[in-house]
C-alpha cells in the first residue's frame, strides 16, 4: 500500500489466524492523513475506494504476499468514517484457484460495533 495512504494511520492487530485465513485489525487515521484530502473539504470522510484498498492490503498481510484486486462485488456502504475515528476491519480469505493464485476476500468494516461496509474482492497474488 502506498506510503501516502498509511501515513498518519495507527493500527492494532487484534487477531491473525494464518491457517484459517482470518484477520481483525483496528485502524484510525488522523485528520492530517492524505486519505481525507479532497473528500470532502468541509466534512472529510474516508473514501470507499480507500476502504477497499485497506481490505486488499490486510488480506495481503494475512497471506504474506501483495495482492491485486481484479474484481469487486457485493459492496455495501452503510456509514461513514471521519478523521480520528477508530474502525475495525475483518478479513476472511477463501482460496479459489491455487494455480492462478486467486483468492476470494470477504471484508467487513465496523465502527462502534455497527457494520458500515461489506465487500467481496477477487484478488490475485502479485508476481514477485
Amino acid at each position: 500500500m502506498s506510503d501516502v495512504i498509511i501515513k498518519n494511520m495507527t493500527h492494532k492487530l487484534l487477531e491473525a489466524d494464518y491457517e484459517k485465513l482470518n484477520l481483525q485489525v483496528e485502524l484510525k487515521f488522523t485528520e492530517e492523513s492524505n486519505v481525507f484530502k479532497g473528500h470532502f473539504d468541509k466534512m472529510p470522510i474516508l473514501a470507499g475506494a480507500i476502504q477497499l484498498l485497506l481490505c486488499e492490503y490486510w488480506a495481503g498481510i494475512l497471506i504474506k504476499n501483495k495482492l491485486y484486486t481484479k474484481e469487486v462485488s457485493k459492496v455495501r456502504f452503510a456509514g461513514i468514517i471521519k478523521p480520528d475515528e477508530a474502525f475495525l476491519i475483518k478479513v476472511k480469505i477463501m482460496p479459489e484457484s491455487t494455480a492462478d493464485m486467486l483468492y476470494s476476500v470477504s471484508c467487513k468494516i465496523f465502527k462502534n460495533n455497527k457494520r458500515i461496509m461489506t465487500a467481496t474482492l477477487k484478488c490475485q497474488k502479485a508476481l514477485e
